[in-house]
């Protein structure tokens, strides 16, 4: 699983991240996306209202023995000479 900051962008379009396998899980939009996480294809969701374009979060579904657990991963692009406060969700 990659966690990625400020990837490459060409036309409104992330470059580069197009691999089999793999899914990208980034925010929909015409700004520019800031985060986003690239997993191996396993049991992941993008739960609803915990994304903006500087933050990203997967749920991850996998079983450890007999029990299921689950899993939160966030992607979050902090700069450190912005103006502007860090997301509070």
């Amino acid at each position: 699983m990659a966690l990625i900051w400020e990837p490459w962008y060409r036309k409104g379009h992330i470059m580069g991240l197009n691999i089999p396998g793999y899914t990208l899980f980034c925010v929909s939009g015409k700004d520019r996306h800031k985060a986003c996480i690239l997993p191996r294809n396993m049991n992941i969701l993008m739960p609803t209202g915990f994304y903006c374009r500087e933050l990203v979060a997967v749920l991850i579904n996998y079983n450890e023995g007999t029990a299921e657990k689950r899993l939160v991963v966030c992607s979050t692009y902090l700069p450190y000479d912005s103006k502007d406060l860090p997301p509070t969700m």
